[in-house]
């Protein structure tokens, strides 16, 4: 019997989108804009981290269930750390604390970078 080769994991897309949407509305928040943008890209998120929770189950062997996912989708800001730790023990508190760092540092990366682009730099720096 042959050992099959496991397939490399296919659920950095999610993942990558869900960093995006950050960057998004980082940068949103520098404008007053319609609701609708913050509605559209807070759905984003949901679903970029729904769809990355249910990759990664596939991925283990034990797929969600569709109102698992459902679940995960809407409250996935306390969802996704759950089913890191709840599947990784430790590590996952680590991925946790990574991602909610990563996160944070993406949202200030596009709300600066939008300042300076829309305002130039005395928007951040005084003039001396």
């Amino acid at each position: 019997m042959t050992k099959q080769k496991s397939k490399p994991f296919s659920g950095w897309f999610p993942l990558v989108g869900l960093y995006v949407a950050q960057v998004a509305l980082g940068a949103m928040q520098c404008f007053s804009l319609n609701g609708a943008w913050y509605w559209i890209v807070s759905l984003l998120m949901a679903s970029t981290a729904a769809m990355w929770v249910a990759f990664d189950a596939r991925h283990r062997g034990a797929p969600l269930i569709n109102i698992v996912q459902l679940m995960v989708m809407g409250l996935w800001p306390i969802a996704v750390p759950i089913y890191l730790i709840a599947t990784r023990g430790v590590r996952g508190l680590g991925w946790t604390i990574l991602n909610f760092v990563g996160l944070v540092i993406a949202s200030c990366f596009g709300f600066y970078t939008t300042i300076l682009a829309v305002w130039g730099p005395a928007s951040l720096w005084p003039p001396a």
